[in-house]
């Protein structure tokens, strides 16, 4: 996210897919050269699913979650995520560091 700033999501209607890596651990598909570039250093969160995340070791899942309507999800600084939404989804965000 944008400066290291930490986050959180309100899910208004429908629901979203959440995978978290700690900062401490480099999710698998992403390219540590970029990771401090101007360029993103990984898939895009279809193709991440798509094509890496069958391939992972148990040890390697993600931390995963589903958010549904009424639910809160706060995202500290330097987790690595992704947000998957599940069919029609709406659904308030703010960053702040």
């Amino acid at each position: 996210d944008p400066h290291d700033s930490s986050a959180w999501n309100a899910v208004l209607e429908g629901t979203k897919r959440v995978s978290f890596y700690p900062p401490n651990v480099i999710p698998p598909g992403v390219d540590e050269e970029l990771i401090y570039s101007d360029y993103y250093a990984s898939e895009d969160t279809m193709k991440w699913y798509r094509y890496i995340y069958p391939t992972l070791n148990a040890n390697e899942l993600p931390m995963e979650c589903l958010v549904h309507p009424g639910e809160i999800l706060f995202i500290p600084s330097g987790w690595w995520h992704q947000v998957q939404n599940i069919g029609h989804t709406i659904a308030v965000t703010q960053n702040y560091c």
